[in-house]
């Protein structure tokens, strides 16, 4: 690879790591270019980015930044995913996928500037979705509004029910 090349790629993994919120690095020894064709297409369909690249080269890219310490989890074949939307979903996927393909190795993570062990991309992993985190967000503030048009609708009920009683008593 050219030197021009090489300042190419650690610009663009600096655009690509610099906006995400989480970078988890993994080892792909071993793996076809098929599974990781395939590990590349899962994740994007969960918004997050999957590229194999040179340590020095990501040592490079992620100096000065949040993700700095992403070079404790380098050395031998490494690969980053990443993503600056949905990290419990990323990691959701990528473990999922690390159980059918065991020679994929999950070496830990960066969350907004906080290193995580394999332990702790598990844990990560367990979180709820943005769009579940938004549904329940919305149910907690459409609640008040439902109980208390509960409440308003209640008199009226109450009083039919109590002149049907009346008029059928008579």
């Amino acid at each position: 690879m050219k030197k021009q090349q090489k300042a190419e790629v650690v610009e663009q993994l600096r655009k690509d790591l610099g906006s995400a919120e989480a970078v988890v690095v993994v080892e792909y020894k071993g793996i076809t270019v098929g599974s990781v064709h395939e590990l590349r297409k899962q994740l994007r369909g969960k918004g997050a980015g999957f590229q194999v690249v040179k340590n020095t080269l990501l040592s490079i890219a992620v100096q000065g930044t949040p993700n700095e310490q992403l070079t404790r989890l380098t050395g031998g074949p490494v690969a980053v995913a990443y993503t600056a939307k949905d990290a419990p979903a990323m990691a959701k996927e990528l473990l999922a996928y690390a159980k059918k393909e065991e020679k994929l190795i999950i070496r830990g993570a960066v969350l907004s500037g906080k290193y995580l062990d394999f332990a702790g991309v598990e844990s990560l992993s367990t979180l709820p979705s943005i769009e579940e985190m938004r549904a329940r967000a919305l149910g907690l503030l459409q609640a008040p509004a439902q109980q208390f048009l509960g409440v308003l609708l209640a008199a009226p009920r109450n009083l039919l029910g109590v002149l049907k009683a009346k008029a059928e008593k008579a």
